[in-house]
């Protein structure tokens, strides 16, 4: 048994090419703890390199975002679909918990979802710029206004509108029906 597990998740025999064939062949890889994560792709690599694991998250062929429940994971960019459509209920039934706390509602969301992807068009924004962005468009919260806008882009991103991923040390937001076009991949998109 501990041999079929060790080949099975990559750790023993052959190896995958390159990081994203790691990533289509577990499915998904929790990556909450990012420098965990990037490394337990690298490993599983045929020559393990965290440059590459870098370069398929830079190039959009890996995905960071919440998929399956308000965890982060890795995803191959081309399932980036129907993982969200499997995951859409439970992500919007946790930020249902969330808006109870908050009093943020799926309204508020819904009034404000057309800026905040205007915000996002084409360009990668911190959530402070998007806080920015907000306060400049003299935008009224219910609480702070970072934590209304961490709450919209959780239930954006439930919907498919937007994903997270880490640029050299930034947290920054792009819009994934943008980002995972054929032919538009990383930063340039």
């Amino acid at each position: 048994m501990l041999t079929g597990r060790m080949l099975s998740q990559l750790l023993a025999g052959s190896r995958k090419e390159n990081p994203a064939e790691v990533v289509e062949w577990m499915g998904a890889v929790q990556a909450q703890e990012i420098r965990a994560a990037k490394w337990a792709v690298g490993l599983r690599t045929a020559s393990p390199a965290l440059s590459a694991v870098r370069e398929a998250l830079h190039k959009g062929i890996i995905l960071r975002m919440h998929v399956m429940r308000p965890t982060w994971h890795y995803i191959p960019a081309r399932d980036v679909k129907w993982m969200a459509a499997l995951s859409e209920k439970s992500i919007k039934s946790a930020w249902d918990g969330y808006s109870r706390l908050t009093g943020v509602t799926k309204e508020d969301y819904y009034r404000n979802r057309d800026l905040l992807l205007k915000i996002l068009e084409g360009r990668h924004a911190t959530k402070n710029e998007i806080v920015e962005e907000f306060i400049v468009r003299g935008v009224k919260t219910k609480d702070d206004t970072e934590r209304f806008i961490r709450l919209l882009l959780m239930y954006g991103e439930a919907e498919g509108g937007r994903m997270q991923r880490s640029r050299t040390g930034r947290k920054a937001y792009l819009r994934t029906d943008i980002r995972t076009r054929p032919g538009r991949c990383g930063f340039d998109a």
